[in-house]
């Protein structure tokens, strides 16, 4: 008795991937995976040889399509022609006119902005994987065929990539493309990625940053900061308040109470800790205070419309420049963003604050026992660290150098 629609909506998804024949010997199947896709298949014989090829996917082809197709193919076959190769050559033809820029475009939509349950907004690297993609990827190949670029294409790429901005870059476009490539072959069976093991061009030690900001430094780009506007104060309280960017990048007003001082930090889906509620120093606060309520942006450091300030890369280099300049035309070594809160968890030593305090502050992952079972919030411990941190950071930009504490104290 041939399948019903019933049938086929009724199937359910198990651990593993299973098939289903339709009763009565016709070779149509239709197979069913953990996650629930439906894919209809014909089993045959061409030959002599056991043979399968795939129609389409359940419920986009339908199963009175689905019967069609078969019935066509079947016509192929008492015709001698091999059904499954002429669609094998079809599909191989159509993905020969797929160009880079086809799948790129793809590989985007459909899964790095494609929202979850756990993520409605997709990846929250999504902004950055689209930038190296259309700055360090699409120049190069963006017209030419996707299955034809080749492991020594993928060296090429960076090679220059690593010439002009070094093995780290190299190395998250590698990521990139690596996971663009497997997600294609997921889609289509018999490609196989170009990417092999060993083309990284660091290794984890080696791209593990160690730079924190000098006293001299951190008081040459307070300056600096202090006239560059909306992102000049954003890097002031990057550092006074040791958060990852992205936190205090796009900071709100309603997140903050400016009477108590209190920042109520949000979670992002699949963030596996912050610091949950800060306090900020009294310094933080008035910085925070003079930025412009810009009418209808929730952001205290507003950019266009309704988002928060975005374009970090051009207004760090405006920053690079101005301190360059500051420093009497001698460039600083080069520092990050990230480099802030490295530093800022380096003063907190300087200043005496307790080192799970600190871990704290910079909202990590307390490990062990206490991780598990000390749900304290710390306020307090945190407020003090806040206003430690922001005394030390006072002391070295007014020059009371008999008052800094050493580096090595």
């Amino acid at each position: 008795m041939p399948f019903t629609d019933r049938q086929i909506a009724a199937l359910k998804p198990k651990t593993s991937r299973y098939e289903k024949m339709e009763p009565g010997r016709t070779g149509l199947g239709i197979r069913v995976t953990p996650n629930g896709s439906k894919t209809w298949a014909y089993r045959y014989r061409f030959g002599g040889e056991q043979r399968r090829m795939v129609f389409g996917s359940y419920p986009n082809m339908p199963l009175s399509k689905a019967h069609k197709a078969l019935a066509d193919a079947k016509d192929k076959l008492r015709a001698g022609i091999d059904p499954g190769a002429e669609i094998s050559e079809a599909r191989e033809a159509e993905r020969s006119a797929e160009t880079v820029g086809m799948v790129v475009e793809q590989f985007i939509l459909l899964h790095v902005k494609r929202p979850t349950e756990k993520k409605p907004n997709g990846l929250r690297t999504a902004a950055e994987i689209e930038r190296i993609f259309n700055i360090y990827v699409l120049p190069t190949w963006k017209g030419r065929s996707f299955t034809e670029i080749r492991r020594s294409d993928v060296t090429l790429l960076l090679d220059e990539i690593e010439n002009g901005r070094g093995g780290v870059m190299a190395d998250r476009t590698l990521a990139m493309l690596s996971k663009m490539f497997n997600w294609y072959a997921i889609r289509h069976d018999d490609y196989i990625s170009p990417i092999v093991r060993g083309m990284a061009r660091t290794k984890p030690k080696d791209r593990a940053r160690e730079r924190i900001l000098s006293d001299d430094e951190i008081r040459l780009l307070w300056s600096v900061w202090s006239e560059a506007g909306t992102f000049g104060a954003m890097m002031q309280i990057g550092l006074l308040t040791g958060q990852r960017r992205a936190k205090f990048a796009t900071m709100r007003w309603q997140d903050i109470d400016l009477e108590t001082g209190l920042w109520t930090l949000s979670t992002e889906p699949g963030e596996k800790n912050n610091p949950g509620q800060l306090t900020l120093s009294a310094r933080a606060l008035n910085i925070i205070g003079a930025q412009p309520v810009v009418k209808d942006n929730p952001h205290v450091f507003a950019g266009r419309g309704r988002a928060a300030v975005n374009g970090f890369s051009k207004l760090k280099r405006g920053l690079d420049e101005k301190s360059t300049k500051a420093n009497g035309g001698e460039p600083l070594p080069n520092w990050t963003v990230h480099d802030l809160r490295r530093t800022a968890k380096s003063l907190m030593v300087r200043a005496s604050v307790p080192p799970d305090i600190s871990e704290r502050v910079l909202g990590h992952v307390i490990g062990g026992v206490a991780g598990i079972y000390d749900r304290h919030p710390y306020l307090k411990e945190k407020a003090d660290a806040m206003v430690k941190l922001a005394a030390l950071v006072e002391r070295i930009i007014d020059r009371s150098s008999d008052d800094v504490i050493a580096n090595d104290g």
